[in-house]
């Protein structure tokens, strides 16, 4: 019996060595997946951390959910093999000044980024198609260039990237989840595409540096809260807009000027919340300006033939 013990004991001290990269220089821990290895942690001492293309002979490909969470790492590189990198997998990384990522990932997974406050700068790889929930939420990332194959930036994305100035969309990105942006407070530099369709409910909400913004038609609704405490203050709705929901302008203690077409079907009585300077800009008889009329604002008939 003592000996079946000890032959099992043994059995299992070379499973975990195998599995742990035991005696492994490197420092990586990690595990079998489907196509080969997947890095699980890494208790190295090098802080210019290079994750390898291959351990033991077998190919690099995932990097695991949490797998550098509040690592002390100061850059990375992540090898062409990769083409996964699970969810919160360099959350928290105090000292993480760069990453270079060279895999073939279809996504910035949940809350990859989130709470890295030197991270200043990252290059989205072509081929990514989805910015994750909190992807970078928090951080200290100042500017954000979309390749054309991202399609969705999902919920609180890049809030409060209290240091984020600059956002270019790529070609195809069709929606902007909700407070994605919401607290940038540097923002000011947007520019979007004609093929983005949905922006989420406050978007861009306390965005105070925002002076102006258009959007583009594809878009149909300016959704709840979506410009909230930002400093525009002048406003050209878009042809396409149909519906401005509640609060889309909301304590813009700045805004003076809204122009409103006449595709414009429904405001809601709260659009404008605390929003109490503004002249409303329309077409006699529209929408525009039976809300004007109902709810005590200004109006002003214009010409948009001209415009």
């Amino acid at each position: 019996m003592k000996r079946n013990i000890t032959l099992f004991a043994l059995v299992l001290v070379s499973l975990i060595c195998v599995l742990c990269a035991c005696g492994n220089k490197s420092g990586f821990t990690y595990t079998k997946v489907e196509g080969g290895i997947a890095i699980t942690g890494y208790t190295g001492e090098n802080m210019d951390m290079v994750i390898p293309t291959e351990i033991n002979g077998k190919k690099v490909v995932e990097i695991a959910s949490k797998a550098f969470d509040t690592a002390l790492i100061k850059t990375a590189v992540v090898p062409e093999t990769v083409t996964k990198i699970g969810n919160y997998a360099f959350r928290r990384c105090p000292n993480l000044v760069s990453i270079e990522i060279k895999g073939n990932i279809k996504e910035i997974s949940d809350g990859m980024f989130n709470f890295c406050p030197l991270l200043k700068e990252i290059t989205i790889p072509d081929g990514v198609e989805r910015i994750g929930n909190n992807a970078f939420g928090g951080g200290a990332i100042t500017s954000i260039d979309l390749p054309d194959s991202v399609k969705t930036i999902d919920d609180y994305a890049f809030y409060s990237c209290k240091s984020l100035t600059s956002f270019k969309a790529g070609k195809n990105l069709e929606k902007i989840g909700n407070n994605s942006f919401a607290g940038c407070i540097a923002l000011k530099d947007i520019s979007l595409n004609q093929n983005l369709k949905e922006i989420g409910e406050y978007a861009f909400s306390y965005c105070t540096a925002i002076e102006s913004i258009q959007f583009p038609e594809s878009v149909k609704k300016l959704s709840m809260g979506v410009l909230s405490g930002t400093n525009i203050t002048e406003m050209y709705v878009s042809n396409g807009v149909t519906t401005i929901d509640a609060y889309a302008f909301s304590v813009c203690e700045k805004l003076e000027k809204i122009y409103i077409p006449k595709n414009v079907e429904e405001i809601n009585y709260e659009a404008f919340n605390d929003t109490r300077k503004i002249t409303i800009y329309g077409v006699s008889d529209s929408e525009a300006e039976i809300f004007a009329d109902t709810y005590g604002y200004k109006f002003q008939k214009y010409d948009f033939s001209v415009n």
